[in-house]
């Protein structure tokens, strides 16, 4: 049995806090498969304005590996990997290909993954991911080894190919186990990069932008004042992380951002006058970072 727990804090006009709580269930089918089932996601979050704190359900899940080789004694160890989730307004289905090949106490991992999204409503939502990921670990006792990380991945809006977008993060890690417990800290730096048909790169910032004088210029050549792009990028930090990472501006293009929007109106429960705040701040930072 393994728990799992992810804090993530922030601050707009005020801290908001959530913690994660995954439950898993491993089995031993046979030397080769194993079985996992998540038996509940949930969340507690509190601080997030105009929102009320508490608990909250997000998904379950089961979990199959098939471990092909050995990474000690074959010359490269091969497993395949399938996960399927299913939550509220959400289905989700994870590939991986695993690769790790052990020199002594370093070890090499490469994980190849292809990740397919379904939510909304009716599910007419979809996204598709590939992600690659690449680790080295060196372990200097038992209970201690330190690494570091390397993960690509593109995203697929609507599984089409007119934009996607590029996604790098890199850093450290450190474990340290006693007896069966065990805690990891990975700290990964990103920066993303916009595809429009042809590469093109661009790097992110971290954070929504702040309404300053640049973009509160912006904002006024779509008739949108500083109150209420204050007012949009209050809800575009409290309602849009409720149901996924903060999304960067640069990810969608602008005519893409107000159908993206009206999509997640209904589950982020925003009104018609709050959407539009929302669309305002986007299309005014989305300029700042051209």
């Amino acid at each position: 049995m393994e728990n799992w727990v992810t804090f993530q804090t922030g601050k707009d006009q005020e801290r908001f806090s959530q913690v994660d709580f995954r439950h898993e269930f491993e089995f031993g089918i046979t030397d080769k498969l194993q079985l996992s089932v998540y038996v509940a996601d949930w969340q507690y979050q509190s601080g997030f304005a105009g929102q009320r704190s508490g608990f909250a359900y997000s998904a379950s899940a089961v979990e199959a590996i098939y471990n092909l080789s050995n990474p000690v004694a074959d010359p490269v160890g091969f497993s395949l990997y399938e996960e399927v989730k299913v939550g509220d307004r959400l289905i989700e289905s994870e590939s991986k290909l695993i690769a790790q090949k052990n020199f002594g106490p370093l070890i090499a991992a490469y994980n190849a993954t292809l990740e397919a999204v379904w939510q909304g409503d009716h599910l007419q939502e979809r996204e598709g991911e590939f992600q690659q990921a690449f680790g080295l670990s060196y372990e200097f006792s038992p209970v201690f080894s330190v690494g570091i990380e390397a993960l690509h991945e593109i995203v697929f809006e609507e599984w089409g190919d007119g934009e996607t977008v590029q996604n790098f993060f890199v850093g450290p890690n450190i474990s340290v186990r006693r007896g069966r417990c065990f805690a990891t800290v990975t700290a990964l730096a990103q920066a993303t990069l916009c595809l429009l048909g042809i590469l093109g790169c661009q790097t992110s910032s971290y954070g929504p932008a702040p309404v300053t004088t640049e973009l509160i210029r912006a904002g006024a050549t779509r008739h949108a004042n500083e109150e209420t792009l204050r007012e949009g990028r209050r809800l575009f930090v409290s309602r849009c992380i409720e149901c996924h990472t903060l999304p960067v501006v640069s990810r969608y293009s602008a005519s893409a951002w107000p159908h993206l929007v009206d999509k997640m109106a209904g589950r982020a429960d925003l009104k018609s006058t709050e959407r539009n705040a929302v669309v305002a701040y986007i299309l005014a930072a989305h300029v700042q970072t051209k």
